[in-house]
């Protein structure tokens, strides 16, 4: 979890960017993102678009 956080923060949120750095997908870093529950900043999680 903290490397995809570290790699969030590097790219600032840029997924797609973050993916690559990591050597996986975007939609595979999506889903760890969200099954990890990370939060936050990114945009990925959704519950925090309704507040």
């Amino acid at each position: 979890m903290h490397l995809i956080t570290l790699m969030l923060g590097k790219t600032e949120g840029g997924e797609v960017r973050a993916a690559n750095l990591l050597g996986i997908n975007r939609n595979t870093l999506r889903k760890k993102i969200k099954e990890l529950g990370i939060k936050g900043a990114f945009g990925t999680d959704e519950d925090s678009a309704e507040e």
